[in-house]
């Protein structure tokens, strides 16, 4: 389902209507108004009641021209600002929510760097496993990337007053929730890919190795349990958030994934 901008109502038209005729009626009253000025300078020029009805006539001119464009600019204010919220929102939508659907390549990625380096058997070692922990890495950062753009793209649009919808606002935040739970668990995978080209066990850590070990990985293998056990038992853990994610998008979309469904001006 194709994502609209958000539907101007009659109401809206209506007010653009009187607008504009308050726009086209003002210029008609300064267009006389400077006629007459014309009129006057012409056949009153030497006099003095001439000089001092042109004065008084442009400051009336003045002081019209500027009452209209402060009823203008007051009314297509708020409007532009909302377009400009919106944009963001089609944005946010159309470019990073629509690609956390079921064809999101991140689960499968994950599962297929963890068998490439399984499959190694013998021949692992850190040279070897380098480059599908490379490649894991690089998911890992690409994901990481969509999140914190989605994240901007959200406070951007607060700042235009635009927020989610009430029926969609818990989706999304699932959706948000379950895709951050994806990238810990992809984490956690490298980790112990890690581990695994060290043949099992480490005593000293990087740092960022124990950054990326929000389960504490490490720790359980150096007190004995399984690789193979902790690998499943991540992998089911990502399989879950990655559907969760996906369920949660579709919840977001829904059947009618117009712009103005999704997202509504704060109030």
């Amino acid at each position: 389902m194709t994502t609209e901008k958000h539907g101007s109502t009659l109401a809206y038209w209506f007010r653009c209507t009187w607008e504009i005729a308050l726009t086209a009626v003002v210029s008609a009253i300064v267009t006389c108004l400077f006629i007459l000025v014309a009129v006057l300078v012409f056949r009153m020029k030497e006099t003095g009641s001439a000089v001092d009805w042109l004065s008084a006539i442009l400051n009336l001119a003045t002081v019209l021209t500027a009452i209209a464009a402060f009823v203008v600019a007051r009314s297509w204010l708020p409007q532009l600002t909302t377009q400009e919220g919106y944009k963001l929102a089609i944005s946010l939508v159309n470019d990073e929510i629509r690609t956390l659907d079921r064809s999101n390549p991140l689960k499968d990625d994950v599962n297929k760097a963890v068998q490439a380096v399984k499959n190694l058997g013998n021949r692992r070692t850190i040279l070897n496993t380098e480059p599908e922990i490379t490649k894991l890495r690089s998911i890992i950062t690409s994901a990481e990337k969509r999140r914190k753009k989605m994240r901007d793209l959200r406070k951007k649009m607060e700042t235009y007053g635009l927020e989610p919808a009430t029926d969609r606002a818990a989706a999304l935040e699932k959706m948000l929730s379950a895709l951050g739970k994806c990238i810990d668990r992809a984490n956690t995978a490298q980790v112990l890919l890690t581990v695994l080209s060290l043949k099992g066990s480490i005593t000293e850590p990087s740092q960022e190795l124990i950054n990326s070990d929000r389960f504490s990985m490490i720790e359980r293998l150096n007190n004995g349990e399984d690789w193979e056990t902790l690998t499943m038992e991540n992998l089911s853990e990502l399989d879950k958030a990655w559907w969760d994610m996906t369920r949660e998008q579709e919840e977001f979309l829904g059947k009618n994934s117009q712009i103005g469904k999704l997202f509504k001006v704060r109030r």
